[in-house]
């Protein structure tokens, strides 16, 4: 219920014109949003209330203390004062530079190291087969028939080998050394050349050496029962006391058949095919074969006796037999002395080339030994590209943390700010209660009817509320005067109507 409705109820009267109803609506519309704001006021105790000019004041921006963060200037070596944006901006470019420098090193380096292990292997295999080569050719000079595709062998990979680090290979997998191996390489390539066609020679007479390998081999197991027969003549002849002439030829024979077999194995030496042992045993086979037929036919000019009795007959047939073998295979190794010089001089040749050929191939492996391993240049760039990305790295994360921090600064900054701005609202909240409740006290008082009491002005929210009260209470208190006036009136007028109408009656 409005004041203006109690004061009706308490004067009881209605009112009398469309003036006062004029100003009674307008008073009453007043009192009326008067008492709902209050009651609205009142009915919303929990609701914080702005203060007085803080209405139109706009609501902080909650990020905005996260954009002055973010907008921050930060110091770091090198790099000097910039916003952290741009602090890790350039650090990423930094470390994706370091680590792209890093992986272009590191692949580098792998593929140096893997075509120096190639090189490596092929300069070990051709030092190994240019050894084994030298060993090979004395065997296959010997007249062994394996040795023959072991030396094409062992040729055929030196030169190939040695010819593929000249110029790269790619079916053995390697590329041409570097320039500054080249002059050693070339130090090489002649010594290969010669060992290669020095191999092919020999290889190229290995039907005379096969057959010059045979024919040693036979005589020298032949030997042994040329002697026997031989020392079975002379031992008959002592036993017939034979004249002093055929027991000494007899022993001659016996010399002969290891003479024979000696002159065999030493026509071959390291130096090559030994003239005086060719020509001795040349020398040895006609003489045994002169002091032989003189045994079995005479010989006048041996002063030899043909042989009579059959064992002795039986002897020198059987010892004449043998010697024809071993004379055959002896003609074998003397027809074939061109190739076997031929051979002799390739073998020595390849055995000269050997030594320096090993020292060549290994002071070429130590150098390439030396490149296997991280250059100085690669070296100093793996190390400053890691460190530049370790730095970067760390930076990344100095920086990270620096802005984790600002932004925990931030976050705690905009919780004090929201406890503080809560703590003002209830304080101001409170404030608003504690000037409401007086005002309602006041208030009651004059909805009693009592339009003599007058609400208290504070500086206070409730200051402009209790002012238009008072306005409204005095222009009420102006109303009912009015109104007692007209009713003064009324009542005079009705008491002179009284009268006339007691005059006239």
């Amino acid at each position: 219920m409005s004041v203006v409705d109690q004061l009706k109820k308490l004067l009881g009267i209605k009112a009398p014109a469309s003036e006062q109803d004029s100003m009674l609506g307008t008073v009453a519309h007043s009192a009326s949003l008067d008492s709902m704001q209050t009651e609205q006021m009142l009915d919303l105790p929990d609701q914080p209330v702005a203060p007085v000019g803080m209405a139109n004041r706009p609501d902080p921006d909650p990020t905005s203390d996260l954009e002055e963060s973010d907008g921050d200037q930060i110091a770091l070596p090198v790099l000097g004062k910039r916003p952290i944006g741009d602090h890790q901006r350039v650090l990423a470019v930094l470390l994706g530079a370091a680590l792209i420098v890093l992986a272009v090193v590191a692949i580098f380096t792998q593929n140096r190291g893997f075509k120096s292990t190639q090189q490596l292997g092929v300069v070990g295999q051709s030092l190994l087969h240019s050894q084994r080569l030298a060993k090979l050719v004395s065997q296959a000079t010997q007249g062994t028939t394996q040795a023959f595709p072991e030396v094409v062998q062992s040729a055929g990979i030196v030169a190939k080998s040695l010819r593929g680090l000249k110029e790269g290979d790619d079916q053995l997998k390697v590329t041409a050394v570097a320039a500054d191996l080249q002059a050693d390489l070339d130090g090489v390539m002649p010594m290969m050349e010669r060992a290669e066609k020095n191999a092919a020679a020999i290889v190229s007479q290995q039907k005379a050496l096969v057959q010059v390998g045979a024919a040693r081999r036979l005589i020298n197991r032949q030997s042994a029962d040329l002697l026997e027969l031989a020392d079975a003549v002379l031992t008959h002849k002592l036993q017939q006391n034979a004249p002093a002439s055929e027991i000494a030829a007899a022993g001659q024979l016996v010399m002969l058949t290891q003479r024979i077999g000696k002159s065999a194995n030493e026509f071959l030496t390291s130096e090559g095919v030994s003239p005086e042992a060719v020509f001795l045993m040349g020398k040895d086979l006609n003489t045994f074969k002169e002091i032989l037929q003189g045994l079995q036919n005479g010989s006048p000019e041996l002063r030899l006796a043909a042989a009579k009795d059959a064992q002795s007959k039986e002897q020198l047939a059987a010892l004449s037999k043998l010697f024809e073998e071993t004379r055959t295979h002896a003609g074998a190794i003397l027809g074939n002395l061109q190739g076997l010089v031929a051979a002799r001089e390739s073998e020595a040749a390849i055995i000269a080339d050997s030594e320096p050929l090993r020292l060549q191939l290994e002071q070429l492996q130590g150098k390439l030994q030396a490149q296997t391993g991280i250059g100085g240049a690669a070296l100093a760039a793996l190390v400053g590209s890691a460190l530049l990305a370790l730095l970067c790295a760390g930076g990344l994360s100095y920086v990270q943390l620096l802005d984790s921090r600002k932004r925990e600064q931030a976050a705690e900054a905009q919780r004090r700010n929201a406890e503080h701005q809560e703590q003002e609202a209830k304080r101001v909240n409170d404030a608003n209660q504690a000037a409401i409740l007086p005002l309602m006290n006041e208030l009651q008082l004059v909805a009693e009817g009592d339009l003599t009491q007058e609400a208290t002005v504070t500086e206070d929210i409730t200051g402009a509320i209790a002012d238009s009260v008072n306005y409204t209470v005095e222009e009420l208190r102006s109303l009912v005067g009015n109104v007692q006036d007209t009713a003064a009136r009324v009542g005079q007028t009705t008491a002179e109507v009284d009268a006339t109408s007691t005059e006239l009656l």
